[in-house]
């Protein structure tokens, strides 16, 4: 192993001794080119070896040098590979590179520092050696390639068109076409008064109902209100199918709003009316009513007639709430007349004659001044005697308070006589309380008041009411007839049988039959 040391540090000193004879003085830098040769002061790229001291023989470094120097010699060797350098110079480049390493010498490149060669070695990767080496082979396009490199620049050229066709306005006519057709179209570059007009004209010149309502829309979205309905106003035909889009759409407030506009105050009052009524709660359809009331018919002398009876809605509905909250109060603390007759639904919103038997049905004695009094009602809305006797008569019958209905057709004749007098015929009284089960006593009564004949012995018949029937045959003096009667409908030996066999005895009856 010594033998070999000594070998190698006899040839290292030759070589050194060589290169001496090369070299320039102590203290001067020298540069070796890529192939090995002196370099000139000008040389951009090289190696400077400096004078060097032989590494101890003991070293054990030395192969691993020699290694680092070979892999750092490849790494740095130019794309071209070795045009030229001859064996001898690539030795001496190893052995000086082995030397300059073991004694850290500097290495510099054109004048560069170690550092900044160091930087370069590092920067630069086996990969980068091997692709800059590797000829690259270029891309051969397709025919699919070629199509679709067509296609990205046509929509490319498409696209800067729609850009440009964006910030331009569009013809006026050709839009409105596109309406019609419903084909895609754009209003946003239409900005000014004069092209929004222009538009509109040129919609209703078309016929066109989609056409017109879109760019009526679009001046509303575009136009203050004042210049909107300025405008709108000014075309019949443009206000007709703005009209007709409010009430499809029920913008009853716009609606209103523009008819009061255009003079038509009964529509939009009507139109004002049906919307307060449509209200549920009955406190808020009060204040709807009371304004539509002050707003649209007490300021139209033309709606006079009509305001009265809103008038008279409103007062109802005043006079319900109360009647109603009182009720529910009652039928909750279980009150006579509400156990015996349970409420079927809520007074409010009911109509006036509702309104009457309700409050005849449970609340007939109160005196005038109370809110459930059916005198009070009657006279707060005009009602008449027909209207007032029918539901009372109703209302009474289904109590069944007999002494009550007598009353109501009783009035005070001349001399202080009591006489039974009926403004809607005691032929109807008594289909009434033949309805309610009235007692036999009781229809006989009526059933004599009925002034004519005739219907009277047809209602007798009808209800079956044998003694009407014979005081009217006897009346008639027709003892065929009753005698008739008495044989086929009534039933021997009771009190009406003897009551039709006295009468047919009776001598002083002049019969005319």
């Amino acid at each position: 192993m010594g033998c070999l040391f000594q070998d190698e540090w006899e040839n290292t000193k030759k070589l050194k001794d060589k290169l001496r004879q090369t070299l320039p003085e102590e203290g001067e830098a020298d540069v070796i080119n890529w192939d090995g040769s002196l370099a000139t002061s000008n040389v951009s790229v090289g190696y400077s070896v400096a004078k060097y001291k032989p590494p101890s023989p003991a070293s054990s470094t030395s192969s691993a040098s020699s290694g680092i120097s070979l892999a750092v010699q490849r790494a740095l060797q130019p794309p071209g590979g070795n045009s030229g350098p001859t064996q001898h110079s690539t030795s001496q480049f190893s052995i000086n590179q082995i030397k300059s390493h073991n004694r850290s010498s500097s290495l510099t490149t054109g004048g560069v520092i170690k550092e900044d060669l160091s930087r370069a070695i590092s920067q630069r990767t086996i990969d980068d050696v091997v692709t800059s080496v590797i000829p690259k082979q270029p891309k051969v396009k397709t025919e699919e390639t070629i199509n679709l490199e067509r296609q990205i620049q046509c929509l490319q050229r498409n696209l800067q068109s729609e850009k440009r066709k964006h910030w331009e306005k569009p013809n006026i006519e050709n839009t409105v076409r596109r309406l019609v057709m419903g084909e895609p179209y754009s209003l946003e570059m239409f900005r000014s008064k004069d092209d929004k007009l222009k538009l509109l004209n040129k919609a209703i010149a078309t016929h066109d109902g989609n056409a017109i309502l879109t760019i009526i829309l679009f001046l509303k979205s575009t136009l203050k209100p004042r210049l909107f309905n300025q405008e709108v106003l000014s075309h019949p035909s443009a206000v007709n199918h703005y009209l007709s889009y409010l009430k499809e759409h029920y913008d009853f407030n716009e609606l209103i709003d523009l008819l009061a506009r255009l003079g038509h105050n009964e529509e939009a009052a009507m139109l004002k009316y049906k919307q307060a009524i449509s209200v549920k709660n009955i406190e808020a359809k009060i204040r709807g009513l009371q304004t539509c009331y002050r707003t649209h018919f007490q300021s139209d002398v033309q709606l006079a007639n009509d305001a009265k009876h809103v008038s008279q809605q409103v007062a109802l509905l005043e006079r319900q709430l109360p009647i109603d909250k009182d009720d529910e109060r009652m039928e909750a603390d279980r009150s006579l007349i509400f156990v015996q007759y349970p409420r079927r639904a809520s007074l409010c919103n009911t109509s006036v004659l509702t309104t009457l038997y309700y409050c005849c049905f449970y609340h007939y004695d109160l005196p005038e001044n109370s809110l459930a009094s059916p005198v009070a009602i009657r006279k707060a809305h005009s009602l008449t005697d027909k209207q007032f006797m029918w539901t009372t008569l109703n209302a009474l019958s289904r109590l069944k308070k007999w002494t009550a209905i007598e009353t109501l057709f009783s009035s005070k004749g001349w001399f202080g006589t009591t006489k039974m007098k009926s403004v809607i015929g005691f032929d109807k009284v008594v289909e009434v309380l033949h309805k309610n089960k009235s007692p036999s006593d009781v229809m006989g009564k009526y059933l004599k008041l009925i002034d004519d004949q005739d219907k009277r012995l047809e209602l007798a018949f009808k209800f079956t009411n044998h003694i009407v029937v014979i005081d009217t045959l006897v009346s008639q003096k027709d003892r065929t007839r009753l005698f008739d009667y008495q044989s086929t409908k009534i039933t021997p030996h009771t009190k009406e049988y003897y009551y039709a066999q006295d009468a047919l005895r009776n001598s002083s009856i002049k019969w005319k039959n």
